[in-house]
């Protein structure tokens, strides 16, 4: 290893990582990324073939920041003359009056974004895969659908080497010495960077913690399941939108033809060194049973996926309280896919010093108690 200095480490090769160098190296900055294992891999958060995109959020801030990366991934797709993202429409679900119901539509509606706001009656009419019950209603979103996650990631990292950037994979980070210059210990050397932004997904709180920081992550191990149509018919996987329903989400399934995916956004608790444990997925067969029509009640594959997440569910997105070169993005899973690209900028901004044109107000770290630990040495 030599003794150059980049402008900015990043340290986690996950979409967020992904987007963040990408966003460094367009603006010709001197970024080297790191991946502790050889990519493409499935021990993380970012890898599968597709993920819901919406800003049918209640959420302003939320809603914002995945409207604007619609323009960004399909800029990306020119990039790299390859679909990434798939505008089919996204159908949430609510209880007639609702509160949610009600924010949803006003943030839709502030936004500009186009939907139609649906009776049950018209859903089961319109998509004949689902069983509304009598009582509920339904915010289509356009604009809404899927991204193909695993071709997102992969696209970003090529952008990124083909602008300078330096990715370096299957390199796990052993040690991070803060200073006005960070010293990045790995298995197979040392590299020296200006500013460091840490999204390690599961991994996150091994870095972070001889960092002097406590995050309140907990990693949890769902399963993404995909279930096969009994007949092909009208409002099958080609024509059904993404969907959340009853905490239950469905995607129009691409990479197995045939086959629907259909999850949900929970899991147990792991140890992130031995994740594989025991998940019992009645709740989705429950669902798939009640509520859907034409599906088969047992699931045809089932795939892995860690989930990482702050007690509120809400991002960490902040510069470390005492190193203010050093930025940690973490607590994404289920939520922060769809608006990396957005949320790649913000993090971007940090490392260079700069105020983020959003309100990241609320994914400040000291929202949580006792988050620095008062014993570190550092």
């Amino acid at each position: 290893m030599s003794n150059h200095i980049y402008d900015v480490c990043v340290v986690g090769a996950g979409v967020n990582g992904s987007a963040s160098a990408y966003s460094l190296a367009k603006q010709k900055k001197d970024v080297l990324l790191l991946e502790q294992f050889p990519v493409p891999h499935t021990r993380g958060s970012s890898h599968g073939q597709s993920r819901i995109v919406r800003c049918l959020y209640p959420s302003m801030c939320y809603a914002k920041t995945s409207f604007d990366s619609f323009a960004l991934w399909k800029q990306l797709e020119k990039e790299v003359d390859d679909k990434l993202l798939i505008q089919n429409g996204i159908l949430e679900v609510f209880k007639n009056g609702a509160e949610k119901l009600k924010r949803c539509l006003e943030v839709l509606d502030r936004l500009g974004a186009p939907y139609d706001l649906l009776t049950a009656e018209q859903i089961n009419i319109k998509y004949p895969l689902l069983k509304v019950p009598h009582g509920y209603s339904g915010i289509v979103e356009h604009n809404g659908g899927m991204v193909l996650a695993s071709k997102c990631v992969a696209a970003l990292q090529k952008v990124f080497v083909r602008n300078g950037g330096v990715f370096q994979d299957g390199e796990p980070v052993t040690r991070i010495m803060p200073g006005s210059t960070i010293t990045i210990h790995t298995k197979k050397g040392k590299y020296y960077s200006r500013s460091l932004i840490i999204t390690a997904g599961p991994f996150t709180s091994k870095l972070t913690k001889p960092l002097g920081l406590n995050l309140p992550l907990n990693i949890r191990r769902t399963r993404a399941c995909y279930w096969r149509l009994k007949e092909e018919k009208s409002g099958s996987t080609s024509h059904c939108p993404s969907f959340i329903m009853f905490g239950i989400y469905g995607l129009a399934c691409h990479e197995y033809p045939g086959l629907i995916k259909i999850c949900q956004h929970t899991g147990p608790i792991v140890d992130i060194d031995y994740p594989d444990v025991a998940h019992d997925i009645e709740e989705v067969k429950n669902f798939v049973r009640l509520y859907t029509d034409g599906v088969e009640e047992r699931p045809s594959i089932v795939e892995n996926c860690l989930y990482t997440l702050t007690p509120d569910r809400d991002f960490i997105i902040d510069v470390h309280p005492k190193y203010q070169n050093i930025v940690i993005g973490a607590g994404f899973s289920g939520t922060g896919f769809k608006m990396a690209p957005a949320t790649g900028n913000i993090l971007a901004d940090l490392a260079l010093g700069r105020i983020p044109s959003y309100d990241i107000s609320k994914f400040k770290m000291g929202r949580f108690p006792a988050i620095v630990d008062k014993k570190s040495s550092l």
